[in-house]
């Protein structure tokens, strides 16, 4: 239509960080990539994240697993599904040849996540693990002073993130 490459991505796990971040930055960057498919259980956040988007309503999915079948034209999917959910959809995306932003953790096992290396290493699979508080303002400023030799030589690091009663239920904390 406009002439436009971009990149066709979609996102599993339509929540908070899902479309809440990563489909909000989508948004904004209508000029790099378009959110084509989503897939979340829940049919209220797939609703209610098609229509910012424009995603026709064929290419919303109750499980990854569907999605990841019948999308055969992607270019890139964001695993933002729960923590202990990681491993299946990036294996299958694997085999699909597509790149992957996997949100934090890899995945909740230390022997998941060998696996997941190890199939990542005989593929040659594009995956980019989602540490995204380093690009924060607060962070960067933390590192410009770090290096400019401002406030000294890094010793140690010792991050504490207080967060309210609810963010535990869902998150990794």
């Amino acid at each position: 239509t406009d002439g436009l490459l971009r990149v066709r991505v979609a996102i599993l796990g339509a929540g908070n960080r899902g479309v809440g971040a990563y489909g909000a930055y989508l948004l904004r960057r209508p000029d790099i990539a378009q959110l084509v498919a989503i897939a979340d259980p829940r049919s209220d956040r797939l609703q209610s994240a098609r229509i910012p988007h424009n995603v026709s309503p064929e290419h919303l999915y109750p499980s990854w697993e569907d999605l990841l079948r019948r999308e055969t034209d992607l270019d890139a999917i964001i695993i933002a599904t729960p923590d202990a959910l990681h491993l299946g959809p990036a294996l299958a995306a694997m085999r699909s040849g597509v790149s992957i932003l996997l949100e934090k953790p890899i995945c909740p096992t230390e022997p998941e996540v060998r696996r997941l290396l190890a199939a990542a290493r005989r593929r040659g699979a594009d995956i980019t693990v989602a540490h995204v508080l380093r690009y924060t303002p607060f962070f960067a400023r933390i590192k410009e002073l770090l290096d400019r030799g401002v406030i000294g030589q890094l010793q140690t690091v010792r991050h504490t993130e207080h967060v309210v009663y609810w963010h535990f239920a869902p998150s990794s904390v």
